[in-house]
């Protein structure tokens, strides 16, 4: 116990005098501007690389906290590239640039070819800049749907689907040539939301009326001279430019080296654990598309159950759904942690149909005001090419022992007999969701009916439901977490990062996990899908 505590003390001793240099030349060397590239979407979360993090937006986060207690600092300038991903991940960036000006500290943003999203983020500063070569495309927001139903037939194939939910539209996209009145309601409810956050956050960033910033929004593309005119930005400028428009020299942004004792007793820590992607059975196959394999994220949520130090756990969600089979075990296993310790969720770009079924299981959920969440519907079904095997003179003979045993075949439509018990399948699912939903909710199966029949929700709507208790980041989830499992008035948590991970495992053992991968409404047949919709 002494060996190891003298080794405790030698090491803080050795690493801070290895960092007392680095220390006193940053003390005498601020800079008074500093510069921080964004120019690739970050994730939310750090991802190990070897023994450092990768870039993310916790990191930015501890930089922008370091730079706002900087009382030689006077600004800083964010130069924004494409950021891609979803309005949840712009609104938690956002959210964290806009943590400088309401510090006192100036930030200017810098935008090249910036779209809705990036002109979104960039109106956290108090000034914003764009190139002069550069087009604004602020064009409004816009939802698309692709439909499949009248292709197929025209090859002979027909999407045989049975859903639970009016606003289900997954197997829609399959079985339709148009959108149905439903799945118009839940998108254009999707999009008057989102449309309603930025138009609020634009007016209130620039200072105009939110009917002025509602046409601007939409009226590019914009060229710099137009958006300047517009009052959308202050300077057209490129970005080396902008070190005489300030009057002073911009730094790069370096993280300056710090004296940290490490605490002599290890603290007990907050797990963040990732779950992302389609949900799927088993291991993860080999297909580049992300996939949440049931296993895998049995396994890190059982790791964090029974590992001592870990206090609380944060699921980090972003999936669409996937197998019902596979949702429910990993809900099975966030429950079983709930019992042992607390659990928060924090749901991210989109966290609907399996991905809010495990969301459930977690004491408190948190989302963005622009996470796509709920979809708490059921859809099951399998594509039939009989017509294509006739086109093509293709002809399956099936020998059977049962009356349903060929009924996940291709090659045939769906009997009456098999229809039926598809349907008493997916109405079982179905329930088995709506009350899960009520238990971890604590809300009555009528409450929760009421905000199901599939329909996506964003966060700020799904709040107004109880489907999620706060509005905020992933930050906020972790803090809750904390607060739930502090012992003690002032206790202090580490902040552990998990990945999901499959087994190491052969070539020949991961291709049938792939090849699985590839069924849609064929032989996986119980599937929790929110619509593929993209929002941009």
């Amino acid at each position: 116990m002494l060996g190891a505590l003298f080794r405790l003390v030698f090491l803080n001793l050795l690493g801070n005098l290895v960092l007392l240099p680095f220390a006193l030349v940053g003390l005498v060397r601020r800079p008074r501007w500093v510069r921080i590239d964004i120019k690739e979407p970050l994730p939310a979360r750090p991802a190990r690389r070897g023994l450092r993090r990768g870039p993310s937006l916790a990191r930015l986060a501890e930089s922008i906290d370091e730079l706002s207690h900087d009382a030689r600092l006077e600004g800083v300038v964010v130069s924004l590239g494409h950021l891609g991903g979803g309005w949840a991940k712009a609104q938690s960036l956002r959210g964290v640039l806009a943590r400088l000006p309401e510090r006192g500290k100036r930030l200017v943003v810098h935008l090249s070819s910036p779209g809705l999203h990036e002109y979104y983020v960039a109106t956290a500063a108090d000034t914003i800049a764009v190139d002069e070569s550069g087009p604004m495309a602020l064009l409004g927001l816009s939802a698309e749907v692709t439909f499949f139903g009248g292709a197929l037939a025209k090859v002979g194939a027909e999407a045989q689907a049975e859903y639970r939910g009016r606003y289900k539209s997954f197997a829609e996209t399959f079985t339709r040539d148009d959108m149905s009145p439903a799945h118009r309601e839940a998108l254009d409810a999707v999009l008057d939301d989102l449309h309603a956050d930025i138009v609020g956050a634009v007016a209130a960033a620039r200072g105009i009326e939110r009917e002025r910033a509602a046409a601007l929004i939409a009226g590019g593309p914009y060229q710099a001279d137009a958006a300047v005119a517009a009052g959308l930005v202050d300077h057209a400028a490129y970005a080396d430019e902008l070190e005489e428009r300030l009057g002073a020299k911009l730094a790069p942004f370096r993280r300056r080296a710090r004296l940290r004792w490490r605490p002599l007793r290890r603290r007990r820590s907050v797990r963040v654990v990732a779950l992302h992607g389609t949900i799927v059975p088993g291991e993860p196959g080999l297909l580049p598309r992300p996939a949440l394999a049931a296993d895998a994220a049995v396994r890190a949520l059982a790791a964090a159950r029974e590992s001592r130090r870990v206090a609380a756990v944060v699921l980090h969600l972003d999936s669409r759904g996937g197998s019902a089979a596979a949702s429910d075990l990993i809900w099975h296993e966030a429950a079983r942690t709930a019992k042992k310790k607390p659990v928060v969720a924090y749901m991210e770009d989109v966290a609907a149909s399996g991905g809010y079924y495990i969301a459930c299981a977690a004491k408190k959920i948190v989302a963005q005001p622009g996470t796509l969440t709920g979809s708490i519907g059921v859809v099951a079904g399998k594509l039939s090419l009989a017509g294509l095997y006739e086109r093509l003179g293709l002809r399956a003979v099936t020998l059977v022992r049962g009356d349903a045993a060929a009924m996940n075949r291709a090659s045939r439509p769906y009997s009456d007999e098999e229809r039926r018990r598809l349907a008493a399948e997916v109405d079982a699912l179905y329930r088995q969701f709506v009350a899960k939903v009520a238990a971890g909710r604590g809300l009555g199966v009528d409450e929760v009916e009421a905000a199901a029949g599939g329909r996506v929700w964003t966060g700020r709507s799904a709040l107004a439901h109880r489907l999620v208790d706060v509005l905020g980041s992933v930050d906020d989830a972790l803090r809750a977490a904390e607060d739930l499992a502090r012992r003690r008035p002032g206790e202090r948590f580490d902040v552990e990062d998990v990945a999901v991970h499959a087994r190491r495992r052969g070539l020949l053992q991961l291709l049938p996990a792939s090849l699985a991968d590839l069924a849609l409404l064929g032989e996986e047949r119980a599937l929790l899908y929110a619509p593929d919709v993209s929002v941009s």
